[in-house]
């Protein structure tokens, strides 16, 4: 599939879903309009994080490959300053994380989801060797 075929039918699924279940929900801002509408900065987020097959390896990378090649799709497109930041990833387990009853995270993250509390995901490499706990150990059924 051609890059731009895919940007295309990546934007129509993503404007599609925005209008029909973000959109809605959404207050009602005042200030100047945007220059990019949100479905384009979703979509733009989305296909920042392909790395294969793409002519792009980050998403300033991206962003330029766009802003040189794409404009006919993207006619307004903002330098990465000018983008939200996105929100860090969370989420939760919520069978925890050992099945040892001894372990401090036997139950961890069954009292945070109990109390609707979520924690920080490491997202890059960097992120998930650094908030490892112990050595990796690998299940097979």
């Amino acid at each position: 599939m051609a890059l731009e075929t895919f940007l295309t039918a990546l934007y129509v699924i993503v404007d599609d879903l925005y209008q029909s279940h973000i959109q809605p929900q959404m207050p009602v801002s005042g200030g100047p309009p945007a220059q990019m509408s949100e479905s384009e900065v979703l979509c733009l987020g989305l296909a920042a994080q392909w790395r294969s097959g793409v002519p792009w390896k980050s998403e300033r990378g991206m962003l330029r490959y766009v802003r040189n090649h794409l404009r006919y799709l993207f006619p307004t497109v903002l330098s990465q300053s000018a983008l939200p930041t996105p929100a860090p990833p969370v989420g939760i387990l919520t069978h925890s994380q050992s099945m040892d009853p001894e372990s401090a995270h036997f139950a961890d993250q069954s009292v945070l989801y109990s109390n609707k509390q979520w924690v920080d995901l490491p997202f890059c490499t960097e992120d998930i060797r650094a908030a490892a706990i112990g050595e990796p150990r690998v299940v097979q059924e």
